[in-house]
């Protein structure tokens, strides 16, 4: 059985990378006592796939992990239940859904991510802002920062 989990990553976990990510879930598993599937070959490896990795710091209202288990048995419900109480403060589980087992990989299915930025300090005026981002939307290149003086350093 094929299952898809949409849930947050809230602040109390936003330091986490997703292969920490990946490790908590299958931690989380086990702890449930529900059984993943795990690859074939030399080296067996758990059958979890995580959506597009999340930069480290931020947070999420929705992020989306695919897991392959062996019990087929248990109802969806029963199963949030079980695994909410085993999941570390900072992921909250909002659905799960069965999937079929023959769907495409969880990363050729997504096709956006919005992200929202939040400034803290308020003696930016809105104009300087809105200029800064029209720079960053038509420039062909972003090098990186200029540390000394906070500007942004534009390619060509």
């Amino acid at each position: 059985m094929r299952i898809r989990i949409s849930y947050v990553k809230g602040t109390d976990i936003r330091f986490t990378s997703a292969l920490d990510m990946h490790a908590i879930w299958e931690r989380s598993f086990r702890r449930a006592g529900i059984k993943i599937l795990y690859t074939q070959g030399f080296r067996p490896k758990p059958r979890i796939q995580l959506g597009l990795p999340l930069p480290l710091g931020f947070i999420s209202k929705n992020e989306i992990v695919d897991l392959w288990v062996e019990d087929s048995k248990i109802l969806l419900n029963d199963f949030s239940e079980i695994l909410s109480s085993c999941l570390p403060m900072g992921i909250e589980i909002n659905s799960i859904k069965e999937i079929a087992l023959s769907e495409k990989p969880l990363v050729s299915q997504i096709q956006s991510s919005t992200y929202q930025t939040h400034f803290y300090d308020k003696s930016i005026s809105r104009q300087i802002l809105n200029k800064e981002v029209e720079k960053i939307l038509n420039a062909t290149e972003i090098l990186g920062l200029n540390a000394t003086e906070n500007d942004i350093i534009y390619g060509l």
